[in-house]
């Protein structure tokens, strides 16, 4: 697993010294808990729409040509999973036979 990087680590190395200045301020705890809820629904939201790691694709993936497959990972990878799941969703019903697709 990675450590979060970009906004995501950003807000990860700040949420701690926040926390510890607000106290120092004696800011009210009712804002402290305000904040700690927004940063873990931000922190959330990102994480959610990250690709997974590792993969756990069908089996029948594996008999594509090599390169399809390769960009069929690395779009995956690098992709919105609603982009990716828009653009290539007929590619995981396997009940199908596509021939012209696997070569």
């Amino acid at each position: 697993m990675e450590p979060p990087s970009g906004f995501q680590g950003l807000i990860s190395w700040l949420f701690l010294p926040a926390v510890a200045a607000g106290l120092a301020y004696n800011v009210p705890g009712e804002y402290l808990y305000i904040g700690a809820a927004i940063f873990v629904v931000i922190f959330c939201g990102i994480e959610m729409g990250k690709p997974d790691k590792p993969h756990n694709f069908e089996p029948q993936i594996y008999n594509m040509e090599r390169g399809a497959r390769d960009k069929l990972i690395a779009d995956y990878n690098t992709m919105d999973i609603w982009d990716f799941n828009e653009k290539y969703g007929d590619l995981w019903d396997f009940t199908v036979t596509k021939d012209d697709i696997v070569r």
